[in-house]
């Protein structure tokens, strides 16, 4: 599920195009790349503070041995604001309650309905708090495939422009990871939009799920720079397992600093309901009336 949620916990779709690679580009463009990147960046940042999308995910859960795959939906709230990004799941698994019959009441107790979960990811740390878990910082492979959400230099450090193809609608620089990126990226080649200089596909290799494609389309102005993918999708090995669409975006609302604060959750334990108070016996009623 993790790099499901990065696609999560995360937000691109995979739409394959025909490759038609315009033949290898030097080396160094791909620095060049990356600089024009982060200007184009600094002119959005400077007219967006912070944005809210709410999005719907729907994806297949990976079959237990005997049993179909199990699809599973959700509702997803994404806030970002100064290079930090807050997400909020809700999500439903048909069949999960009977498969909680063996857990300790106290923790499944709070595993019925829908199962939350808030993922904050801050600079190089990615916290995750659930109601049966508590929080807990992610390790160092979990919080790489979250941070696929983060822009695709600042995971991506060395690389090199290999050709040009068409994904969707769209053109795009065609850029693979080189030197130690191969192990830290969690994509080893990227999609780069040409006019949002933005990855809208990535791909990677050697997943224990086999090859994973994620990629972006329907990609709208939201105001002014800011452009963004409404429709987003994910397929292992060729099969569609996980999509994600934006029902709604809000632009500079003044989010408060606390949402991004990982102390701000809940304690580092699940916490159990507390049970119900017993009530009293009721006193039996005298016999007789008062003695005089």
């Amino acid at each position: 599920m993790n790099r499901r949620q990065c696609g999560w916990k995360l937000m691109l779709t995979v739409v394959l195009g025909m490759a038609a690679l315009a033949g290898a580009a030097r080396a160094e463009d791909f620095a060049g790349l990356v600089e024009r990147a982060k200007a184009r960046k600094a002119k959005v940042d400077a007219q967006v503070r912070d944005i809210t999308m709410v999005q719907q995910m729907a994806g297949m859960m990976p079959a237990e041995k005997g049993e179909e795959p199990q699809k599973v939906t959700g509702d997803m709230k994404v806030y970002v604001k100064a290079g930090k990004t807050r997400i909020e799941n809700d999500i439903t698994i048909p069949g999960l309650q009977a498969k909680l019959k063996d857990l300790p009441p106290e923790i499944a107790n709070q595993m019925q309905g829908p199962i939350k979960s808030v993922t904050i990811v801050n600079g190089e740390t990615t916290i995750m708090w659930t109601p049966a878990a508590g929080k807990r910082q992610l390790p160092p492979t979990e919080h790489r495939e979250t941070a696929a959400c983060r822009e695709w230099w600042e995971w991506m450090k060395t690389g090199t422009v290999t050709g040009e193809d068409n994904v969707g609608d769209r053109d795009t620089y065609v850029v693979e990871a080189t030197g130690e990126s191969l192990k830290e990226a969690p994509f080893t080649k990227v999609w780069v939009d040409k006019s949002m200089l933005q990855m809208i596909q990535g791909e990677a290799k050697d997943t224990p799920e086999g090859v994973m494609m994620i990629t972006c389309s329907d990609i709208r102005r939201v105001m002014g720079e800011l452009l963004l993918p409404y429709k987003m999708e994910m397929k292992q090995d060729g099969k569609l397992v996980f999509s994600v669409t934006v029902t709604s975006v809000l632009v500079n609302k003044g989010l408060a600093d606390d949402l991004f604060d990982a102390g701000k959750l809940k304690g580092d334990k699940p916490q159990p309901p507390r049970p119900a108070k017993p009530k009293a016996p009721a006193k039996p009623a005298k016999k007789g009336g008062a003695r005089r």
